[in-house]
């Protein structure tokens, strides 16, 4: 709905109105963020791990926390697109995918420095299905930004 998009040399999380999930505010970093392409390269990204309703964003915290980045917290507010909430039943209960997801963050979470590089954008698999022009609404398509269509397969054993 509303935020602040400036640029910053910070990553930033940018809403604070509008989450329905229970986190820790003073840590939390997920939902909508900003963060430039030179900070997610240097924690090489989300981990790969996750699949279904995952922790992935609080494990990219811990990379950038881990690597030396200060995070703003900037105001703002959105709603979040329908879609389903794989790893809820209902509000704040997992189901079988948030608790598997959920204890595999937490079996990780002491080796996070050492998982950066071994899992990450720079081990990303995927098979590029389409790539076409971004139009908004009614707009022209924007110059040099480009929807990406991606195939990432299915789970590695033992993945979920």
């Amino acid at each position: 709905m509303w935020a602040d998009y400036s640029w910053t040399a910070n990553p930033a999380r940018l809403i604070w109105h509008g989450l329905s999930i229970r986190e820790n505010w003073e840590t939390f970093f997920g939902a909508v963020s900003l963060l430039d392409k030179e900070t997610f390269t240097t924690v090489n990204g989300f981990p790969n791990c996750y699949w279904g309703w995952g922790p992935e964003d609080l494990e990219l915290s811990h990379r950038l926390r881990i690597r030396g980045f200060k995070m703003e917290r900037r105001d703002g507010t959105y709603i979040p697109l329908p879609h389903k909430h794989a790893g809820f039943s209902a509000p704040q209960v997992w189901n079988e995918v948030g608790r598997r997801t959920n204890e595999l963050f937490r079996t990780r979470e002491p080796n996070f420095a050492t998982l950066i590089e071994q899992d990450g954008v720079n081990t990303l698999k995927f098979q590029l299905r389409e790539k076409k022009p971004l139009a908004l609404l009614s707009t022209p398509a924007l110059p040099n930004v480009f929807h990406y269509i991606v195939d990432l397969g299915e789970p590695e054993p033992g993945a979920l």
